[in-house]
């Protein structure tokens, strides 16, 4: 479906997702509101997204009546579900952190409620369906004990030397119980270290800050770390969903003071600098005046960038962000992303690493573990077929 068939419904969403909520979004937003809008359009954009939570505050916050009351209705249930949702995973989430200080285990939510409330001021404006936690590599297995315990299962089947591969050469394994519905992301880095090195150890760790939700202190990264692992998080999934870029751009418009100096070595030293500014790039897309000028002429002097942003801004404005990339354009992409040859070497190697599902496909002998980088290429490759070959 073409951008120009829904040009002022996208104009529509555009403005009412921009995180300022002032004046002048409010008489944009009313130039928005013109007659005979496709409702339908709208809401499902928002709902697969994960942004019918957010777009409905927006609209409530701003005082806005000319919504037709049936998708009111529905953009209101959709907020009121995610709230009740977000208050059990909330819950889960200080539980599991109060068991893991007390077996002397240190860990840092990363995304989730955290996030809700140090870029949106509050968990239930974001939509999130699990926990993601992160906890230094040697307490990985102490914390999959405790999850374990909690009633949790790997919805991997590994055994302890597939788990200390993955530990090596990726940097999460999945946890779930209760049929799925709750899961917990466990984690050591933010991301691989050959797809985008980030900071960790003690200097990430010396430096974290506390959140304070339902009374109770948890840990959250210094703003600076937590928009580039945004930024490398977005590029992991391509830019899937919008709501990875409004989570930046409520992060830039937020009260919060960024040292974009720092934030801009911190990038250059672990060679992440594309990946972030492409990030600021789509969220400034929502925030443009909450980017400083330095940071607004970096990204206009690299043409990549805006080409790179201009494709991710395209598939979710022209009806296509729901077609799933091919291996060869999310390969084009990464490497694309990235501005050094090293960097682009790292992930070669990466995309070469056996993940989860590798391992889980076939066992082999430790003295075959060289095997997997030869496992997941076929793997995927025929993971691709089929999905190519899958009736519509």
């Amino acid at each position: 479906m073409s951008q120009s068939l829904h040009e002022r419904e996208n104009n529509l969403l555009r403005v009412c997702l921009r995180p300022q909520t002032d004046q002048s979004q409010l008489t944009l937003i009313s130039e928005s509101l013109l007659p005979d809008l496709d409702w339908d359009y709208v809401y499902n954009f928002a709902e697969r997204q994960g942004l019918a939570p957010f777009f409905y505050h927006q609209l409530n916050t701003l005082g806005i009546e000319n919504v037709p009351p049936d998708y009111l209705k529905r953009f209101k249930r959709s907020f009121q579900k995610n709230v009740a949702r977000n208050i059990v995973l909330t819950d889960e989430l200080v539980s599991l952190t109060r068991e893991l200080q007390a077996i002397g285990v240190e860990s840092l939510p990363f995304k989730g409620p955290v996030l809700g409330v140090v870029a949106f001021g509050s968990p239930g404006l974001r939509c999130f369906i699990d926990l993601d936690i992160i906890v230094r590599p040697n307490d990985v297995s102490a914390t999959a004990e405790l999850l374990k315990a909690r009633g949790y299962r790997s919805s991997r089947r590994l055994d302890a030397r597939q788990i200390e591969m993955l530990i090596a050469a990726q940097h999460n394994i999945q946890f779930e119980r209760d049929a799925g519905h709750l899961i917990v992301e466990l984690h050591w880095r933010v991301a691989a270290d050959l797809f985008a090195a980030t900071c960790q150890g003690a200097e990430l760790w010396d430096r974290l800050e506390t959140v304070t939700i339902n009374g109770v202190q948890l840990k959250s990264m210094p703003i600076e770390e937590l928009l580039l692992a945004l930024c490398i998080h977005g590029s992991r999934h391509v830019w899937d969903r919008f709501a990875q870029i409004c989570d930046i751009a409520a992060l830039i418009s937020s009260e919060r003071t960024i040292d974009w100096h720092r934030l801009m070595v911190l990038a250059a030293r672990t060679d992440n600098e594309r990946m972030l500014l492409l990030g600021l790039c789509l969220a400034g897309s929502l925030a443009e005046e909450s980017l400083p000028p330095e940071i607004r002429e970096r990204i206009a002097g690299d043409q990549q960038i805006n080409r790179l942003a201009d494709i991710v801004m395209l598939r979710f404005f022209s009806g296509s962000a729901r077609a799933k990339l091919s291996l060869r354009e999310v390969f084009t992409y990464n490497v694309l992303v990235r501005k050094s040859w090293l960097a682009r070497a790292r992930y070669c190697l990466f995309a070469l690493s056996p993940a989860d599902a590798d391992l889980e496909t076939l066992a082999l002998p430790r003295f075959l573990n060289f095997a997997y980088y030869g496992v997941r290429p076929v793997r995927l490759v025929m993971s691709a077929a089929h999905r190519h070959n899958r009736p519509e």
